[in-house]
């Protein structure tokens, strides 16, 4: 009658142990399911944020301050983006936990461990005040229960902290993950200004910026060889030059890319053409 009531009890602890663990994996994997969500929108954040940012537009600017503050806020953007998403992808991927290795920092950091440990010292047998010192006894009456001398006590104490171990350690496991998960979401709320202030400050020092007003004045232009063709044809009327080497032109506005705006000065019938010069090229606007 006593060893029916002993099995009884063990399954009863058993079963107890099964559905505790049970209870934290399932809110485990709750709690990824939601980092996962949030991977996939710091993911698509960084690919709409790659796809909309036009990198080649660094090209366009010369040695001047904006290059320097489009280099920073395409750095910080995107390495901010990338520590989001390295961090999330650590709270949603699966580890492995051991007691021994928990207690060494291994696979919780200390500074963690300490947060959490207090939530699981309602479950340390009598006499235990710590996590090291469980584990410590742990592992001594593990060892002890297999020596040929182990008394009836030994094994007693040996399958109370066996079970206790399995309860704090699955324990542990869902706290990190929590802890772990409260932590991310700070960092998305403190980081995500960081970002949007960083690609700010690029696609402004990229972007076109008001062409610089001047007052208008007259210049010669030189015509470059690969040009005269064409703007020859531009000016078809019978009074224009047929193969210009010059053109008298009058500065009308300058943009931010240094090109400039100008208008052909007319002379007789020839009417007067806009044109943009840039690097020294005449071009049809």
């Amino acid at each position: 009658m006593a060893i029916t009531t002993e099995a009884s009890a063990a399954d009863h602890e058993a079963e107890q142990l099964k559905a505790y663990e049970e209870a934290n994996r399932k809110a485990g994997e709750d709690v990824r399911t939601v980092a996962k969500w949030i991977v996939g929108g710091v993911t698509g954040t960084a690919v709409g944020v790659i796809a909309g940012s036009l990198l080649t537009s660094l090209g366009a600017l010369g040695w001047e301050i904006r290059l320097l503050i489009a280099v920073l806020g395409a750095l910080t953007g995107f390495v901010t983006l990338g520590f989001l998403l390295w961090f999330s992808l650590g709270v949603i991927t699966p580890r492995s936990y051991s007691m021994p290795g928990i207690v060494a920092g291994k696979d919780i950091k200390p500074r963690r461990l300490k947060k959490i440990e207090p939530t699981v010292r309602p479950l340390f047998p009598e006499g235990i005040t710590s996590l090291e010192q469980f584990t410590e006894t742990g592992l001594r009456l593990a060892k002890a229960v297999h020596e040929p001398s182990a008394s009836t006590n030994t094994k007693l104490k040996d399958a109370e902290f066996r079970h206790k171990m399995h309860l704090i350690r699955s324990a542990l496991i869902y706290q990190h993950l929590l802890l772990l998960f409260n932590e991310l979401k700070h960092w998305i709320f403190g980081l995500t200004p960081v970002i949007a202030l960083a690609f700010g400050f690029y696609a402004w020092a990229v972007g076109p910026h008001p062409d610089t007003t001047l007052k208008p004045y007259v210049k010669s232009i030189p015509v470059a060889p690969q040009d005269a063709a064409g703007l020859a044809t531009a000016l078809s009327a019978a009074d224009c030059t047929k193969n210009p080497t010059a053109v008298d032109v009058i500065v009308t506005g300058e943009r931010a890319s240094g090109a400039e705006d100008v208008i052909t000065v007319p002379k007789g019938n020839c009417p007067p053409l806009r044109l943009r010069l840039d690097g020294g090229r005449l071009t049809q606007q």
